[in-house]
């Protein structure tokens, strides 16, 4: 195992776990939500239930009793929990056949986008251990699963491999890793994806493209997009492959439409499920105009003009919010990093992308590759802001809902677009600043979780 790959192993797991065990229950952006979601899906249960006007699920009583006992604390910076509540919470009893309508937000992923965590959390619910339990050891086997993905990305691609560490180790990619939530699957396999095409574009051993290795990106491809349809855009990475390691024109373009019918399969099978399932529930806010989805897509189909504009309203209103959030935001996103933290990140982070190393010394990517690099990340952002549109309609000029986070999936395209090899570092050098940024600002970050969930203060408010 190389350098880099034993760095991101030991530094994501150790403070992984850390993150996953002093995180208070559901104290991470939208992890009620999807551990409830999870339950119905192992429950067999694919549509949402309607009780009194409102969306929910049918589960057991106790994991509403863990969820309230903490739900004081989200964008309450006064409020602090202790241990002493985590053991009285430890107490909680799982109790399956005790069940109650718990109302929660709607959320269209599919059921992949659990796997393969939903099949551990039926195999706890088996044992009937207690929900807090369960809730960490879900944590804990998301860390283990992205941590596997990112591994395996990082010994896939060619190139820029302490890019791919070092955005495996960002604050909030750690922390996301270690909650409840589809992320960590879904940024897993997207860097995957990203990783084997810049292999069979830019590795000198992949001398021509195969059938097989088509089949493994439209597998990933139809994975990715089933579970979010915003990264199908990744599909256009194809075209970075040089036009010599395919045999034809013909088998080129036969290549490319295999990969891209499997991302329209995935894409339409992702719409029919939430439309099916979700198409005529109403969200309501105070912000908020009251439709349903198939009039907000009617919508967006028939002004197409007016959704770009508020798209582009959106990046430049918003785009503090994503360079923040990129870096780390924690608990319900109330939970920051003093600025200069997040200055000093971006700054390294654009080191890693333009510093080459010596196993990076004959990168040449052209400029149509970063043209390719530009469009993914344009057409991706359109996809997130219309998950957001759709989610959220609300009476102002931007959309809201969108983090940093959301570009994961989709971060070695944005960093490649700015790489060169004009900055010639060793392999030394380079790893010696990730590392030490990266414990630094991970340690930071531990401290910060504590202050903010363990003591009773309001220093975190740098903002």
């Amino acid at each position: 195992m190389q350098s880099v790959e034993k760095v991101f192993l030991i530094i994501t797991l150790f403070f992984g776990l850390i993150f996953a065990l002093i995180n208070p229950p559901f104290q991470s952006p939208d992890e009620p939500e999807h551990l409830f979601k999870m339950f119905g899906y192992t429950k067999g249960v694919f549509k949402y239930q309607v009780l009194d006007g409102r969306t929910g699920l049918i589960m057991p009583e106790s994991f509403l009793k863990l969820k309230n006992m903490y739900g004081y604390l989200p964008f309450n910076y006064y409020a602090a929990t202790s241990p002493e509540i985590l053991k009285y919470a430890s107490k909680i009893k799982l109790e399956p056949e005790k069940t109650i309508f718990v109302p929660h937000n709607p959320t269209s992923y599919l059921p992949i986008s659990y796997f393969p965590i939903a099949i551990f959390m039926q195999i706890f619910i088996w044992l009937k251990l207690p929900p807090l339990i369960i809730l960490f050891l879900l944590r804990i086997t998301e860390l283990f699963l992205y941590t596997g993905l990112m591994w395996l990305a990082i010994r896939i691609t060619p190139i820029k491999k302490w890019l791919f560490a070092f955005l495996g180790i960002l604050p909030m990619a750690v922390y996301i890793a270690s909650s409840v939530n589809t992320d960590p699957w879904v940024i897993g396999l997207s860097v995957v994806l990203c990783a084997y095409f810049l292999k069979l574009a830019y590795d000198g051993a992949v001398e021509k493209i195969s059938i097989k290795q088509i089949g493994i990106v439209s597998i990933l491809l139809f994975v990715i997009t089933l579970c979010k349809l915003a990264y199908l855009p990744l599909a256009l990475l194809f075209f970075i492959i040089p036009k010599g390691k395919f045999l034809s024109r013909f088998e080129r373009l036969k290549y490319f439409l295999l990969v891209i019918f499997s991302g329209i399969i995935a894409f339409n099978l992702f719409i029919w499920y939430g439309m099916v399932n979700f198409g005529d529930i109403i969200t309501i806010s105070e912000l908020q105009t009251t439709d349903s989805c198939t009039n907000l897509i009617e919508h967006i189909v028939l002004h197409p003009l007016y959704y770009l504009q508020k798209i582009h309203a959106t990046l430049y209103t918003l785009y503090p919010i994503y360079f923040s959030t990129f870096i780390a935001r924690f608990g319900w996103l109330d939970t920051f990093l003093p600025p200069l933290f997040i200055k000093i990140y971006w700054l390294i982070l654009i080191f890693a992308a333009f510093a080459i190393s010596k196993e990076d010394e004959k990168l040449k990517i052209k400029f149509s590759d970063r043209l390719i690099f530009f469009v993914i990340v344009y057409l991706s952002f359109i996809l997130i802001c219309l998950s957001g549109f759709l989610t959220f309609k609300q009476l102002v000029p931007y959309i809201p809902g969108v983090q940093g986070r959301y570009f994961y999936p989709i971060a070695p395209v944005i960093f490649m677009i700015f790489a060169n090899n004009t900055l010639k570092v060793s392999e030394k050098f380079l790893k010696n600043v990730i590392v030490i940024t990266s414990v630094i600002g991970l340690s930071v970050s531990v401290y910060f979780i504590i202050l903010r969930f363990y003591m009773t203060a309001a220093v975190q408010m740098w903002y």
